[in-house]
Protein backbone atom coordinates (compact mmCIF):
# COMPACT_ATOMS: atom_id res chain seq x y z
CA UNK A 1 0.00 0.00 0.00
CA UNK A 2 2.20 2.96 -1.29
CA UNK A 3 5.42 1.43 -0.49
CA UNK A 4 7.46 0.62 -3.95
CA UNK A 5 8.34 -3.33 -4.37
CA UNK A 6 12.06 -3.66 -5.63
CA UNK A 7 12.30 -7.19 -4.01
CA UNK A 8 14.05 -9.29 -6.35
CA UNK A 9 14.87 -12.34 -4.43
CA UNK A 10 14.09 -16.41 -4.78
CA UNK A 11 11.43 -15.80 -2.12
CA UNK A 12 7.74 -15.65 -2.07
CA UNK A 13 5.74 -12.47 -2.62
CA UNK A 14 2.14 -11.42 -3.25
CA UNK A 15 0.58 -12.24 -6.88
CA UNK A 16 -1.94 -10.06 -8.16
CA UNK A 17 -5.18 -11.60 -8.52
CA UNK A 18 -8.50 -11.00 -8.62
CA UNK A 19 -9.13 -12.66 -5.21
CA UNK A 20 -5.97 -9.77 -4.11
CA UNK A 21 -7.36 -6.71 -5.95
CA UNK A 22 -10.73 -7.00 -4.02
CA UNK A 23 -9.29 -6.93 -0.66
CA UNK A 24 -7.29 -3.75 -1.33
CA UNK A 25 -10.60 -1.47 -0.69
CA UNK A 26 -10.36 -3.45 2.78
CA UNK A 27 -6.69 -3.09 3.14
CA UNK A 28 -6.89 0.98 2.39
CA UNK A 29 -9.76 1.53 4.80
CA UNK A 30 -6.91 -0.45 7.35
CA UNK A 31 -4.43 1.46 6.96
CA UNK A 32 -6.80 5.12 6.86
CA UNK A 33 -7.91 3.63 10.53
CA UNK A 34 -3.99 3.22 11.68
CA UNK A 35 -3.19 6.90 10.37
CA UNK A 36 -6.06 8.03 12.29
CA UNK A 37 -5.30 6.43 15.45
CA UNK A 38 -1.60 6.98 15.01
CA UNK A 39 -2.93 10.87 15.02
CA UNK A 40 -5.53 10.51 17.48
CA UNK A 41 -4.21 12.75 20.73
CA UNK A 42 -0.44 12.59 19.46
CA UNK A 43 0.04 15.45 21.29
CA UNK A 44 -0.76 14.37 24.77
CA UNK A 45 0.65 10.72 24.16
CA UNK A 46 4.30 12.67 23.93
CA UNK A 47 3.18 15.07 27.01
CA UNK A 48 2.24 11.89 29.02
CA UNK A 49 5.65 10.60 27.73
CA UNK A 50 8.18 13.56 28.34
CA UNK A 51 6.60 13.71 31.95
CA UNK A 52 6.93 9.73 32.69
CA UNK A 53 10.66 10.44 30.94
CA UNK A 54 11.64 12.93 33.45
CA UNK A 55 10.08 10.72 36.31
CA UNK A 56 12.40 7.89 35.55
CA UNK A 57 15.63 10.53 34.72
CA UNK A 58 15.86 11.57 38.20
CA UNK A 59 16.09 8.38 39.73
CA UNK A 60 19.24 7.71 41.45
CA UNK A 61 20.29 4.38 41.42
CA UNK A 62 24.19 4.60 42.97
CA UNK A 63 22.80 3.50 47.01
CA UNK A 64 20.25 0.80 45.64
CA UNK A 65 21.11 -3.05 45.30
CA UNK A 66 20.64 -5.82 42.63
CA UNK A 67 17.19 -6.51 43.36
CA UNK A 68 16.19 -2.49 43.28
CA UNK A 69 17.96 -2.06 40.07
CA UNK A 70 16.27 -5.49 38.45
CA UNK A 71 12.97 -4.60 39.88
CA UNK A 72 13.14 -0.71 37.87
CA UNK A 73 14.71 -2.16 34.82
CA UNK A 74 11.92 -4.88 34.79
CA UNK A 75 9.30 -1.98 34.94
CA UNK A 76 10.91 0.26 32.70
CA UNK A 77 11.30 -2.35 29.63
CA UNK A 78 7.85 -4.16 29.95
CA UNK A 79 5.97 -0.76 30.54
CA UNK A 80 7.53 2.28 28.50
CA UNK A 81 10.56 1.50 26.65
CA UNK A 82 8.32 -0.41 23.70
CA UNK A 83 5.24 1.76 23.59
CA UNK A 84 7.90 4.56 22.31
CA UNK A 85 8.96 2.43 20.35
CA UNK A 86 5.66 0.83 18.47
CA UNK A 87 4.76 4.87 17.76
CA UNK A 88 7.92 6.19 15.95
CA UNK A 89 8.37 3.23 14.25
CA UNK A 90 4.51 3.42 12.59
CA UNK A 91 5.07 6.59 12.39
CA UNK A 92 7.62 5.76 9.98
CA UNK A 93 5.66 3.58 7.84
CA UNK A 94 3.16 5.79 7.85
CA UNK A 95 5.34 8.27 6.06
CA UNK A 96 6.74 6.25 3.71
CA UNK A 97 3.09 5.65 2.28
CA UNK A 98 2.23 9.47 2.19
CA UNK A 99 5.79 10.00 0.86
CA UNK A 100 4.99 7.82 -2.26
CA UNK A 101 1.92 8.49 -2.81
CA UNK A 102 2.76 12.70 -2.96
CA UNK A 103 5.71 11.73 -4.63
CA UNK A 104 3.92 9.62 -8.07
CA UNK A 105 2.34 12.57 -8.29
CA UNK A 106 4.54 15.39 -8.02
CA UNK A 107 7.26 14.44 -10.10
CA UNK A 108 5.07 14.36 -12.82
CA UNK A 109 4.49 18.17 -12.55
CA UNK A 110 8.00 19.17 -11.12
CA UNK A 111 11.86 17.68 -11.28
CA UNK A 112 13.30 15.42 -8.40
CA UNK A 113 15.03 18.65 -6.47
CA UNK A 114 12.51 20.95 -6.57
CA UNK A 115 9.97 18.10 -4.78
CA UNK A 116 13.02 18.01 -2.16
CA UNK A 117 12.80 21.24 -1.96
CA UNK A 118 9.22 21.05 -0.74
CA UNK A 119 10.07 18.51 1.76
CA UNK A 120 12.50 20.77 3.20
CA UNK A 121 11.50 23.85 5.50
CA UNK A 122 10.04 21.88 8.23
CA UNK A 123 10.12 24.54 11.23
CA UNK A 124 11.26 23.83 14.47
CA UNK A 125 12.75 20.32 14.05
CA UNK A 126 13.49 18.30 17.24
CA UNK A 127 17.20 17.56 15.99
CA UNK A 128 18.25 20.84 15.08
CA UNK A 129 17.91 21.93 18.77
CA UNK A 130 20.90 20.79 20.17
CA UNK A 131 22.89 22.52 17.75
CA UNK A 132 20.77 25.77 18.34
CA UNK A 133 21.35 25.58 22.08
CA UNK A 134 24.75 24.71 21.14
CA UNK A 135 25.41 28.23 18.89
CA UNK A 136 23.39 30.07 21.93
CA UNK A 137 25.86 28.80 24.42
CA UNK A 138 28.97 29.56 22.43
CA UNK A 139 28.02 33.16 21.65
CA UNK A 140 27.55 34.09 25.40
CA UNK A 141 31.22 32.72 25.88
CA UNK A 142 32.18 34.83 22.97
CA UNK A 143 30.81 37.67 23.98
CA UNK A 144 32.53 37.32 27.48
CA UNK A 145 36.49 38.25 27.26
CA UNK A 146 37.08 36.42 30.36
CA UNK A 147 35.23 32.94 29.90
CA UNK A 148 36.09 32.91 26.43
CA UNK A 149 39.97 33.14 27.26
CA UNK A 150 39.61 30.46 29.65
CA UNK A 151 38.25 28.35 26.86
CA UNK A 152 40.74 29.03 24.31
CA UNK A 153 43.86 28.61 26.45
CA UNK A 154 42.60 25.97 28.45
CA UNK A 155 43.27 22.45 26.96
CA UNK A 156 40.15 19.91 27.11
CA UNK A 157 41.60 17.24 30.10
CA UNK A 158 41.80 20.61 32.22
CA UNK A 159 38.35 21.90 31.71
CA UNK A 160 37.01 18.42 32.41
CA UNK A 161 39.43 18.45 35.69
CA UNK A 162 38.25 21.86 36.67
CA UNK A 163 34.60 20.87 35.92
CA UNK A 164 34.45 18.25 37.87
CA UNK A 165 35.99 20.33 40.61
CA UNK A 166 33.33 22.96 40.19
CA UNK A 167 30.61 22.18 38.35
CA UNK A 168 28.56 25.59 39.04
CA UNK A 169 31.54 27.65 38.12
CA UNK A 170 31.20 30.43 35.80
CA UNK A 171 32.87 28.87 33.21
CA UNK A 172 31.01 26.24 33.32
CA UNK A 173 27.38 27.39 33.44
CA UNK A 174 26.78 26.80 29.23
CA UNK A 175 27.86 23.02 29.81
CA UNK A 176 25.11 22.73 32.70
CA UNK A 177 22.48 24.49 30.51
CA UNK A 178 23.29 22.01 27.45
CA UNK A 179 23.18 19.13 29.74
CA UNK A 180 19.47 20.24 30.84
CA UNK A 181 17.74 20.30 27.63
CA UNK A 182 20.53 17.69 25.65
CA UNK A 183 22.12 15.31 27.63
CA UNK A 184 20.18 12.09 26.38
CA UNK A 185 21.65 12.32 22.85
CA UNK A 186 25.48 10.91 23.14
CA UNK A 187 27.82 10.46 20.64
CA UNK A 188 26.26 7.31 19.22
CA UNK A 189 22.76 7.54 20.22
CA UNK A 190 21.66 4.10 18.78
CA UNK A 191 25.00 2.32 21.04
CA UNK A 192 24.32 1.13 24.04
CA UNK A 193 27.27 1.15 24.86
CA UNK A 194 28.11 4.71 24.23
CA UNK A 195 27.35 6.91 27.65
CA UNK A 196 24.69 9.73 27.51
CA UNK A 197 26.08 13.31 27.56
CA UNK A 198 24.98 13.21 31.04
CA UNK A 199 28.35 10.51 31.90
CA UNK A 200 30.14 11.81 29.40
CA UNK A 201 31.49 15.70 30.04
CA UNK A 202 34.45 15.22 27.73
CA UNK A 203 32.84 15.06 24.26
CA UNK A 204 30.48 18.56 25.56
CA UNK A 205 33.84 19.92 26.32
CA UNK A 206 35.72 18.43 22.97
CA UNK A 207 32.91 20.03 20.85
CA UNK A 208 32.83 22.99 22.78
CA UNK A 209 35.89 23.93 22.28
CA UNK A 210 36.36 22.66 18.81
CA UNK A 211 33.59 25.38 17.98
CA UNK A 212 35.05 27.91 20.08
CA UNK A 213 38.67 28.05 19.14
CA UNK A 214 37.79 27.52 15.33
CA UNK A 215 35.13 29.97 15.07
CA UNK A 216 32.52 27.72 13.84
CA UNK A 217 29.88 29.65 15.16
CA UNK A 218 28.95 31.98 12.35
CA UNK A 219 28.36 28.64 10.08
CA UNK A 220 27.00 26.50 12.23
CA UNK A 221 23.43 27.16 11.19
CA UNK A 222 21.98 27.76 8.23
CA UNK A 223 20.00 30.41 6.94
CA UNK A 224 15.89 29.19 7.45
CA UNK A 225 14.69 32.38 5.51
CA UNK A 226 16.36 30.65 2.67
CA UNK A 227 15.05 27.19 3.07
CA UNK A 228 11.60 28.26 3.38
CA UNK A 229 12.21 30.64 -0.03
CA UNK A 230 12.97 27.56 -2.17
CA UNK A 231 10.04 25.46 -0.45
CA UNK A 232 7.80 28.69 -1.72
CA UNK A 233 9.38 28.94 -4.95
CA UNK A 234 8.33 25.40 -5.70
CA UNK A 235 5.18 26.12 -4.32
CA UNK A 236 4.03 29.31 -6.28
CA UNK A 237 5.37 27.09 -9.30
CA UNK A 238 2.39 24.83 -8.51
CA UNK A 239 0.10 27.26 -8.36
CA UNK A 240 0.77 28.98 -11.53
CA UNK A 241 0.96 25.58 -13.31
CA UNK A 242 -2.16 23.98 -11.69
CA UNK A 243 -5.64 24.44 -11.43
CA UNK A 244 -7.13 26.09 -8.36
CA UNK A 245 -8.60 22.86 -7.47
CA UNK A 246 -5.87 20.59 -8.33
CA UNK A 247 -2.99 22.94 -6.49
CA UNK A 248 -5.61 22.94 -3.44
CA UNK A 249 -5.29 19.58 -3.07
CA UNK A 250 -2.06 18.79 -3.93
CA UNK A 251 -0.65 21.86 -1.16
CA UNK A 252 -2.57 19.76 1.66
CA UNK A 253 -1.09 16.72 0.57
CA UNK A 254 2.57 18.20 1.28
CA UNK A 255 1.20 20.54 4.40
CA UNK A 256 0.02 17.13 5.49
CA UNK A 257 3.53 15.15 4.95
CA UNK A 258 5.54 17.84 6.30
CA UNK A 259 3.35 17.29 9.58
CA UNK A 260 3.88 13.90 9.76
CA UNK A 261 7.68 14.06 8.90
CA UNK A 262 7.45 16.58 12.27
CA UNK A 263 5.99 14.21 13.65
CA UNK A 264 8.45 11.32 12.69
CA UNK A 265 11.07 13.85 14.59
CA UNK A 266 9.41 14.19 17.26
CA UNK A 267 9.10 10.79 17.91
CA UNK A 268 12.50 9.81 17.52
CA UNK A 269 13.42 12.57 19.39
CA UNK A 270 11.25 10.71 23.11
CA UNK A 271 12.60 7.32 21.45
CA UNK A 272 15.66 8.65 22.18
CA UNK A 273 15.34 9.48 25.64
CA UNK A 274 14.02 6.67 26.65
CA UNK A 275 17.06 4.63 24.91
CA UNK A 276 19.02 6.86 26.99
CA UNK A 277 17.40 5.35 30.12
CA UNK A 278 17.85 1.69 28.82
CA UNK A 279 21.59 2.95 28.68
CA UNK A 280 21.24 4.10 32.39
CA UNK A 281 19.92 1.35 33.60
CA UNK A 282 21.46 -1.09 31.63
CA UNK A 283 24.55 -0.40 32.72
CA UNK A 284 23.54 0.18 36.31
CA UNK A 285 22.46 -3.73 36.11
CA UNK A 286 25.83 -4.90 34.29
CA UNK A 287 27.47 -2.83 37.02
CA UNK A 288 25.81 -5.27 39.88
CA UNK A 289 25.88 -8.41 38.02
CA UNK A 290 29.45 -8.09 37.48
CA UNK A 291 29.82 -7.27 40.85
CA UNK A 292 28.21 -10.46 41.97
CA UNK A 293 29.78 -12.40 39.11
CA UNK A 294 26.65 -13.55 37.21
CA UNK A 295 29.12 -11.52 34.12
CA UNK A 296 32.80 -11.94 33.58
CA UNK A 297 32.97 -8.55 32.33
CA UNK A 298 29.94 -5.41 31.98
CA UNK A 299 30.15 -5.56 28.32
CA UNK A 300 28.66 -9.01 28.69
CA UNK A 301 25.30 -8.08 29.10
CA UNK A 302 24.73 -6.86 25.15
CA UNK A 303 25.32 -10.54 24.51
CA UNK A 304 21.47 -11.21 26.47
CA UNK A 305 18.70 -10.06 25.09
CA UNK A 306 15.92 -8.25 27.20
CA UNK A 307 13.81 -11.37 27.18
CA UNK A 308 16.88 -13.49 28.81
CA UNK A 309 17.57 -10.28 31.61
CA UNK A 310 13.88 -10.64 32.51
CA UNK A 311 14.36 -14.77 32.85
CA UNK A 312 16.82 -14.44 35.01
CA UNK A 313 15.47 -11.79 36.91
CA UNK A 314 11.86 -14.00 37.23
CA UNK A 315 14.26 -17.13 38.13
CA UNK A 316 13.36 -19.34 35.06
CA UNK A 317 16.98 -19.32 34.08
CA UNK A 318 20.12 -19.90 35.95
CA UNK A 319 23.53 -17.89 36.13
CA UNK A 320 25.31 -20.81 34.59
CA UNK A 321 22.83 -20.26 31.59
CA UNK A 322 23.61 -16.67 31.32
CA UNK A 323 27.06 -17.49 31.03
CA UNK A 324 26.39 -19.82 27.99
CA UNK A 325 24.31 -17.50 26.41
CA UNK A 326 26.79 -14.57 26.86
CA UNK A 327 29.32 -17.09 24.83
CA UNK A 328 26.57 -18.48 22.67
CA UNK A 329 26.09 -14.68 21.63
CA UNK A 330 29.49 -13.45 21.34
CA UNK A 331 30.48 -15.80 18.50
CA UNK A 332 26.93 -15.00 16.85
CA UNK A 333 27.45 -11.51 16.33
CA UNK A 334 31.14 -12.03 14.96
CA UNK A 335 29.73 -13.93 12.41
CA UNK A 336 27.81 -10.78 11.69
CA UNK A 337 30.60 -8.66 10.69
CA UNK A 338 30.22 -8.86 6.68
CA UNK A 339 26.21 -8.72 6.93
CA UNK A 340 25.11 -6.26 4.55
CA UNK A 341 21.67 -4.65 6.55
CA UNK A 342 18.99 -4.69 3.78
CA UNK A 343 18.54 -0.67 3.63
CA UNK A 344 15.10 1.83 4.31
CA UNK A 345 12.26 -0.39 5.26
CA UNK A 346 13.65 -3.98 3.78
CA UNK A 347 14.83 -3.29 0.61
CA UNK A 348 18.24 -2.40 -1.07
CA UNK A 349 18.42 -0.05 -3.82
CA UNK A 350 18.90 -2.03 -6.12
CA UNK A 351 17.67 0.78 -8.77
CA UNK A 352 20.69 2.66 -7.70
CA UNK A 353 22.99 3.02 -11.22
CA UNK A 354 26.15 1.39 -10.46
CA UNK A 355 29.66 3.13 -10.70
CA UNK A 356 30.12 5.21 -14.65
CA UNK A 357 34.01 5.20 -14.10
CA UNK A 358 36.02 5.62 -10.63
CA UNK A 359 35.85 8.72 -11.13
CA UNK A 360 31.83 9.29 -11.14
CA UNK A 361 29.40 7.61 -9.01
CA UNK A 362 25.58 7.80 -8.41
CA UNK A 363 23.59 7.59 -5.64
CA UNK A 364 20.25 8.61 -4.44
CA UNK A 365 19.69 12.83 -4.24
CA UNK A 366 17.76 13.22 -0.63
CA UNK A 367 18.45 16.93 -0.04
CA UNK A 368 19.30 19.04 -2.92
CA UNK A 369 22.47 21.00 -3.75
CA UNK A 370 26.00 21.61 -5.01
CA UNK A 371 29.07 21.21 -2.94
CA UNK A 372 32.86 20.73 -3.10
CA UNK A 373 34.72 19.41 -0.29
CA UNK A 374 37.32 17.09 1.51
CA UNK A 375 35.94 13.83 2.15
CA UNK A 376 35.89 12.85 5.81
CA UNK A 377 35.26 9.06 6.75
CA UNK A 378 33.25 8.71 9.91
CA UNK A 379 33.41 4.63 10.52
CA UNK A 380 33.01 5.09 14.31
CA UNK A 381 32.37 7.86 17.14
CA UNK A 382 35.60 8.09 17.74
CA UNK A 383 35.83 9.65 14.41
CA UNK A 384 33.36 12.39 14.35
CA UNK A 385 35.29 15.14 15.89
CA UNK A 386 37.58 14.87 13.68
CA UNK A 387 34.88 16.20 10.89
CA UNK A 388 36.03 19.96 9.95
CA UNK A 389 34.45 22.90 8.47
CA UNK A 390 33.63 22.72 4.72
CA UNK A 391 34.23 18.56 4.96
CA UNK A 392 31.92 16.25 2.93
CA UNK A 393 31.03 13.75 5.85
CA UNK A 394 30.97 9.95 4.33
CA UNK A 395 29.83 6.93 6.23
CA UNK A 396 27.83 3.63 6.05
CA UNK A 397 25.12 5.70 8.13
CA UNK A 398 23.92 8.26 10.00
CA UNK A 399 23.83 7.96 13.90
CA UNK A 400 21.25 10.91 15.52
CA UNK A 401 24.44 11.63 17.76
CA UNK A 402 26.33 12.75 14.68
CA UNK A 403 23.89 14.83 13.68
CA UNK A 404 25.29 18.16 15.93
CA UNK A 405 28.03 18.28 13.26
CA UNK A 406 25.82 18.86 10.15
CA UNK A 407 25.99 22.44 10.64
CA UNK A 408 29.71 22.86 9.87
CA UNK A 409 29.32 20.44 7.04
CA UNK A 410 29.74 20.79 2.86
CA UNK A 411 27.51 17.42 2.59
CA UNK A 412 26.88 14.28 3.06
CA UNK A 413 27.18 10.92 1.56
CA UNK A 414 26.26 7.31 3.23
CA UNK A 415 25.50 3.66 2.09
CA UNK A 416 22.20 3.48 3.96
CA UNK A 417 19.21 5.43 4.30
CA UNK A 418 16.72 6.88 2.38
CA UNK A 419 14.75 10.19 1.57
CA UNK A 420 12.55 9.92 4.50
CA UNK A 421 15.43 8.99 7.02
CA UNK A 422 16.65 10.89 9.81
CA UNK A 423 19.61 12.39 8.20
CA UNK A 424 18.03 13.31 5.28
CA UNK A 425 15.36 15.35 6.83
CA UNK A 426 17.99 17.18 8.88
CA UNK A 427 20.19 17.54 5.99
CA UNK A 428 17.40 18.96 4.43
CA UNK A 429 16.78 21.72 7.18
CA UNK A 430 20.51 22.80 7.57
CA UNK A 431 20.67 23.16 3.91
CA UNK A 432 23.19 20.65 2.89
CA UNK A 433 23.55 18.00 0.39
CA UNK A 434 22.54 14.79 1.10
CA UNK A 435 23.25 11.38 -1.35
CA UNK A 436 22.45 8.17 -0.22
CA UNK A 437 22.32 4.12 -1.68
CA UNK A 438 26.39 4.58 -2.96
CA UNK A 439 27.55 0.97 -1.91
CA UNK A 440 30.89 0.22 -0.03
CA UNK A 441 31.14 4.19 0.18
CA UNK A 442 33.80 3.87 2.79
CA UNK A 443 36.11 2.00 0.64
CA UNK A 444 35.54 4.23 -2.60
CA UNK A 445 36.89 7.58 -0.78
CA UNK A 446 40.12 8.15 1.33
CA UNK A 447 40.23 10.82 3.43
CA UNK A 448 41.56 14.21 1.95
CA UNK A 449 40.28 13.77 -1.61
CA UNK A 450 38.37 16.09 -3.22
CA UNK A 451 35.18 15.63 -4.51
CA UNK A 452 31.94 17.28 -5.69
CA UNK A 453 28.16 16.05 -4.75
CA UNK A 454 24.95 16.97 -6.20
CA UNK A 455 22.28 16.58 -3.72
CA UNK A 456 19.35 17.05 -5.96
CA UNK A 457 20.78 14.05 -9.23
CA UNK A 458 22.59 11.97 -6.31
CA UNK A 459 26.19 12.08 -8.52
CA UNK A 460 29.97 12.58 -7.06
CA UNK A 461 32.36 13.31 -8.97
CA UNK A 462 36.17 12.72 -7.88
CA UNK A 463 38.05 16.44 -8.33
Amino acid sequence: MGIPITYDGDGETTKVTFKYLKQLPKIAIGVKRVINDQMKNIDQFREKQLKKYEIYNSEHLENKNIKQIENIWKEFMIKEFFINEERYLLQVYINTIKENDLKKELLKIIDYGEYLNVLSGIQNLSHTRPLKKECEIIKKIMNNNEILKYWKTTNESQILIDYIKNKEGKYFEGINEYIDECGYHSNSDLDLTVAPYYYDIKSIIVRFKNNITSENIEILLKNDLEKNNLYNNVIDKLRKKLPKGKFLRIEKKIMELKKFLWWREELKDLSNRYYSLVKKYTHALAQKYYEEKIIKEKIDIHYLKYTDILDYIDKKITKDDICFIVDKNRKYCKSFVNFKNPNDIGRRYEFVEKVKNKNHLKGIGCSEGIKTGKVRIVKDISDINKVKKGEILVTKFIDTGWISRFGILNGVVSEYGGTLCHSSIVAREYGIPAIVGVENVEKIFNNGEIIEINGGTGEIRKI
